[in-house]
């Protein structure tokens, strides 16, 4: 979900009091293709992560959705079935604000979701993970899965602008590899 479907990432510099076309435009500057949203604050790894660990449901719950949503979900739907796989940390209202999150906009009897900082437990034959955390991509592909790396300031392939295109595109790849039949 974050970083892929919504904006965690300009909710956090918020919530650190950040000025965030500042924040980014120094990330692309001086840490693009990283993963430095602490780096790139000036702040210690824990004290980033246990700002945003003790942010309510609502924090969860209110980060906007990228403008490419319901686009990218909607291509890929057409493609296969979507299951969002999120981590939501040690905080109690990331859990709930994300299923808040999603709820909202999918109807209170949505179920199709994951909530695990073990994404790599979930890989198996026929499973495509879409992630902007190359950790997670890496881990997947190691399990036995499939994964993209969703393009990201903070990713490998931070150049691709047309993520949504690039997404779908290398969905169908792995999808494609799937159904390929041995001669």
């Amino acid at each position: 979900m974050d970083g892929v479907c919504c904006d965690f990432p300009c909710a956090a510099i918020r919530a650190h009091g950040g000025h965030v076309p500042d924040v980014l435009a120094a990330w692309e500057r001086e840490y693009s293709g990283k993963s430095a949203n602490y780096e790139v604050m000036g702040l210690p790894d824990p004290e980033f992560w246990r700002a945003a660990n003790h942010q309510d449901e609502q924090f969860w719950r209110q980060i906007p959705e990228y403008p490419w949503f319901r686009q990218l979900y909607d291509e890929l739907q057409a493609l296969a079935s979507v299951v969002f796989c999120s981590s939501a940390g040690p905080c109690p209202g990331a859990l709930s604000g994300k299923l808040s999150w999603l709820q909202d906009r999918f109807g209170a009897a949505f179920q199709a979701y994951v909530f695990t900082s073990q994404k790599a437990h979930l890989a198996q034959q026929g499973a495509i993970l879409v992630d902007d955390y190359e950790v997670y991509v890496t881990a997947f592909r190691h399990a036995g899965g499939q994964a993209v790396l969703f393009p990201q300031l903070w990713g490998g392939n931070a150049h691709i602008t047309k993520r949504v295109s690039y997404t779908v595109h290398e969905v169908q790849h792995c999808l494609d590899r799937l159904y390929i039949s041995p001669s």
